[in-house]
């Protein structure tokens, strides 16, 4: 007897939801079976293509991503940019800096 391809049945559970998988893996196989008798490369270039032919959204199983997001890494991310561009703009540093400096100490002031 001659199975069907298993490149396209591993594709198949792979991206078929549970609750789909034996009922849409069965139909295939009896297609598979019955196409068997024309010709077998025919049978095969057929269950490959009814395969691909069910890769819709509503049989998709939902993939969940194994990869935590860290923040830690996001922020640091962020220092080295900031380092960076306020020593490439040494003038335009200092400015900000006094300004914030003056800011600051105006509204010290003004609550003191």
């Amino acid at each position: 007897m001659t199975n069907p391809p298993k490149y396209a049945l591993r594709f198949l559970r792979w991206f078929c939801r549970e609750d789909c998988i034996d009922e849409i893996e069965g139909d295939l196989m009896e297609v598979f079976k019955k196409d068997i008798g024309h010709s077998l490369g025919k049978a095969r270039w057929k269950f490959v293509w009814s395969v691909l032919r069910y890769l819709r959204p509503e049989f998709i199983k939902a993939f969940r991503s194994s990869h935590k997001q860290n923040n830690l890494d996001m922020y640091k991310n962020y220092f080295k940019i900031g380092s960076r561009t306020l020593v490439r703009n040494k003038w335009y540093t200092a400015i900000n800096v006094a300004g914030l400096a003056l800011a600051s100490s105006i509204l010290i002031f003004l609550f003191v």
